[in-house]
């Protein structure tokens, strides 16, 4: 398959970039991708808890938010997390459990240089060519370097001042609005004095004014297509990927279930972690 473009000319996180990288390491390293992880990760930095396969009781039980009837439930219960566990027999984008401690001491370790060296956590922290708030793994937010992650039920952030090394790590077993999320890490990150956002959105009643369905095209370069339909309720698609409900939060702003992204219809921006991309309408 060939690329979708030449290097340094655009650039899309991608999770099956980290899917390859992890095939890559089993097969230059002969090991499987978990004693990968413990013998040159979670060992040299006494990560007794960092696993892919931890035992249950040690598994934290996430929940999600039904906003139709305004309760909690058990992600297990939730009939999108069926939906999109299809997806997920894969491994190297996610799946590894640790405790906040843990992260923190790895983050730590990491820009430290204690196991790569420290030209290397150098070039990793250097914006692309294409994308200053990107580098090679990590978010870059002024003088904080981390990223963010989630899954159906729980969601996890983890932030290291580069100057200070003070360490920022949040990690949720429930569903909440991700504003909220991140005003919470802004909080404690001193970047705000308070959390305003509300735990979870109320989300307003769609009418006959809500035409968004259709086939939209991000300007992104790469000829990106989302799709916007309609059935028991609006939900939003991306090629190959899951379907996810859209739920309305302003006039024309709609909020992409389980992600920090947002669809602003008027005007025609999809929003991604506070990344602006113009869309327009497709045949």
């Amino acid at each position: 398959m060939l690329p979708q473009c030449a290097p340094n000319e655009h650039w899309s996180y991608s999770n099956t970039n980290y899917v390859l990288l992890a095939k890559i390491v089993e097969k230059v390293s002969e090991l499987s991708y978990e004693t990968y992880l413990k013998q040159y990760i979670a060992e040299p930095l006494n990560l007794t808890h960092t696993t892919t396969q931890p035992t249950k009781q040690r598994e934290a039980h996430g929940q999600t938010y039904d906003y139709e009837k305004h309760q909690y439930r058990k992600a297990l219960d939730d009939p999108y997390l069926h939906k999109i566990e299809k997806y997920n027999d894969e491994y190297g984008d996610g799946g590894i459990y640790t405790t906040v401690a843990e992260v923190a001491k790895f983050l730590k370790a990491f820009l430290q240089g204690r196991y790569i060296s420290t030209k290397t956590v150098h070039f990793m922290l250097t914006s692309t060519e294409v994308t200053k708030n990107y580098s090679y793994g990590f978010i870059i937010q002024s003088e904080w370097v981390g990223h963010t992650g989630g899954w159906i039920g729980c969601s996890a952030q983890a932030f290291i001042n580069i100057f200070t090394e003070e360490v920022v790590v949040l990690a949720m077993n429930q569903e909440v609005f991700p504003q909220y999320e991140q005003e919470i890490m802004d909080y404690l990150m001193g970047k705000q004095y308070d959390v305003k956002a509300p735990k979870y959105v109320e989300p307003l009643p769609f009418t006959s004014k809500d035409n968004i369905t259709g086939r939209y095209e991000l300007a992104d370069g790469l000829g990106t297509i989302f799709t916007i339909e309609k059935g028991v309720q609006f939900v939003i698609s991306f090629e190959n990927q899951l379907s996810m409900p859209l739920f309305k939060i302003d006039k024309s702003y709609y909020w992409i279930r389980n992600t920090m992204s947002y669809v602003d219809v008027a005007n025609h921006l999809f929003i991604e972690e506070g990344v602006e991309m113009p869309f327009k309408k497709v045949s």
